[in-house]
């Protein structure tokens, strides 16, 4: 399975020129916790609920397998990766796509997510 079959496509963002006021804003209303931050569809960083502002933000590409994210999400302890067709932002990937995912196929599945569990707890 490939991670575009189990991300978010519809997803909020914010211009680079967006102050942190409307990103806000954007995590109040939307109830999340993870603003992409696109100019011309090119991601050039996200707003989190716990950081202002990551310039350099781990990715994954559309057509990776749901065990590299869920490997990426576990070295890099995060919940949520902005992913890629090529250089333009097509979705978001989170720990709970990558559950409801991984559950449903399997035992290996449990697994790579319990890894990213843990690795997103420390």
């Amino acid at each position: 399975m490939q991670v575009r079959d189990a991300m978010a496509k519809t997803i909020s963002t914010a211009h680079p020129a967006a102050t942190i006021r409307e990103v806000a804003e954007i995590i109040k209303r939307e109830d999340c916790g993870f603003v992409p931050i696109l100019r011309d569809d090119r991601l050039v960083g996200v707003v989190t609920d716990r950081e202002i502002m990551t310039a350099t933000p781990c990715t994954v590409q559309a057509d990776a397998s749901l065990e590299d994210a869920a490997h990426v999400m576990a070295i890099h302890q995060v919940r949520r990766l902005p992913v890629l067709d090529g250089t333009s932002s097509v979705g978001i990937l989170s720990y709970g796509n990558l559950e409801q995912a991984f559950l449903a196929h399997g035992v290996y599945g449990e697994q790579a997510t319990l890894d990213v569990a843990i690795g997103a707890e420390v």
